[in-house]
């Protein structure tokens, strides 16, 4: 590429005016063809020629030239039409390395074409659940309105059913058995699409907008509701600070304990060699999970709590403090503290079936759900990484009944090792990771990044497998073989297949 014809281009790609204007260069006159281009290029600052003022026509251009008249023709983006956005889009692109080493952030770039960015990610799934077992909640609704307890071993299962019977200690001899409902999920293909605008409102501000379909299965008559799952303002106070208000990401240390949303507002300040941050509201990913193996002939169950309810005074209140470091290329390491304001597991307990999982939960009422941990990430080489991340409860305590082999745990952590180095947008590229995690019935998981299906009373080897079948076309493979719960009773295979799109 001859630097005349980039210089003509440029006038017409960059959305230069056309104009009268003198030629600072030496080596042009006004009988070359692109004498005009040259000098309005000039005077606009796009090209600067060399120190002995000439501008060196005949000599082909390099990248990082190029790179420097793209990022200066950026101050005339407000001239440009939209095909014209499009080209600069393009180019942004191309030469997003050579922009980057000179300070320029592509993201930036492209958010500001028009002033607003679109992308998306669409995603097809396929998972294959557990069994699953459902109990008929009607008698047991009106024995714990009398606040007995729940004990799940001192009664033998009628012979006729063959399957476990939760029946309150006070319940009556008599009382006729209710038969469990038992049932099988079958595998099941999901589909999902989301689509993210992102405004820039000024050099410090941006409005982001997402929705999304949700998870919609094939062959359901369920309907593909489209709901707003994010939506919040980003502002960069200077260099070190950054704020987000509104449905915003909220992530708490490496996933392992809450990867979801969050309504209220973050502070970081730091960069990434060292930040701090704070973030304050309502989470309603938080969720509580607790799986019962199979036992004495009893199957499995997951039993569920939704910690985020309709009305705003019901909800609970996180108050999140992390701090995250990085140690040369190689090391990061953080630690966190949540504050869990507004709810006790007390509260959890009595308005689910959630207390059905545990032998005896008088301990954990009126105990807060504020938990701590850390984790750390380790680069061992340029394919093989380590990671790993602890959690605890702070005022809810372990539990253990030896007679029954019976444990219940306030911890949760993982340790995995990876090899490859998976880039969603680069093809060809791919990784594989093993990863052991183990999840306390009484740990501290509410939503993580982690795929288990359960989040509490959890435990055993994970496989993960991404590979990038086309730029921006992620394939990603999951299976959990073996698991147990934390007394060692038996829970199914998990697993799980997608595909990704990005664009």
């Amino acid at each position: 590429m001859k630097k005349y014809l980039t210089a003509l281009a440029a006038t017409v790609v960059l959305g230069v005016t056309s104009g009268f204007a003198t030629n600072p260069f030496s080596d042009v006159t006004p009988d070359d063809w692109a004498y005009q281009a040259v000098a309005q290029l000039a005077k606009e600052g796009i090209i600067n020629g060399y120190s002995d003022e000439t501008f060196k026509g005949q000599h082909n251009i390099t990248r990082y030239e190029m790179a420097q008249m793209l990022a200066k023709a950026l101050a005339h983006q407000d001239r440009n039409d939209a095909e014209q956005n499009v080209i600069i889009n393009r180019l942004s692109k191309e030469f997003s390395t050579e922009l980057s080493n000179l300070g320029v952030r592509t993201d930036i770039l492209e958010n500001k074409m028009g002033n607003i960015a679109i992308n998306g990610d669409a995603r097809l799934m396929f998972e294959r659940n557990r069994t699953e077992y459902d109990l008929d909640e009607e008698p047991y609704s009106a024995a714990n309105s009398l606040g007995t307890n729940i004990n799940r071993y001192n009664e033998t299962p009628p012979e006729t059913y063959g399957t476990r019977q939760i029946r309150p200690e006070s319940a009556h001899e008599d009382a006729p058995p209710n038969p469990p409902k038992i049932y099988v999920t079958p595998p099941m293909f999901t589909y999902r699409a989301r689509l993210q605008f992102t405004a820039t409102v000024n050099d410090n501000t941006k409005a982001v907008l997402r929705v999304s379909t949700g998870d919609k299965e094939f062959g359901s008559n369920k309907s593909t509701d489209v709901s707003v799952d994010r939506l919040y303002l980003q502002h960069n106070f200077g260099k070190y600070v950054t704020t987000f208000v509104g449905r915003h990401d909220a992530f708490i240390g490496g996933g392992l304990t809450y990867d979801g949303s969050l309504e209220g507002a973050t502070i970081i300040a730091g960069k990434d060699k060292l930040n701090a941050s704070f973030t304050f509201g309502y989470a309603p990913d938080m969720t509580m999970k607790v799986a019962t193996g199979r036992d004495r002939d009893y199957p499995e169950r997951i039993y569920q709590a939704n910690l985020f309810k309709s009305s705003h005074e019901n909800n609970a209140q996180l108050a999140i403090f992390q701090v995250n470091s990085k140690f040369g290329s190689h090391v990061k390491l953080g630690a966190f503290y949540t504050k869990v304001n507004g709810m006790d597991l007390g509260e959890i307990l009595e308005n689910s079936d959630v207390q059905m999982a545990y032998v005896d939960s008088s301990d954990m009422v009126n105990k807060y759900l504020d938990f701590y941990g850390v984790y750390g990430n380790i680069k061992l080489s340029s394919k093989v990484f380590v990671d790993g991340e602890f959690a605890k409860f702070r005022n809810i305590k372990n539990y253990a009944y030896d007679e029954y082999n019976i444990n219940e745990s306030n911890k949760a952590w993982t340790v995995g090792l990876t090899y490859g180095n998976y880039i969603p947008h680069k093809r060809g590229t791919w990784s594989v990771k093993t990863q052991y995690i183990f999840l306390g019935k009484r740990g501290p998981v509410f939503a993580p990044t982690f795929w288990t299906p359960a989040n509490q009373n959890y435990k055993g080897w994970a496989l993960q497998g991404k590979y990038a079948v086309a730029n921006n076309v992620g394939l990603k493979v999951y299976a959990i073989v073996n698991p147990e719960d934390e007394s060692g009773d038996k829970l199914s295979n998990y697993y799980r297949a997608e595909i990704n799109y990005k664009f």
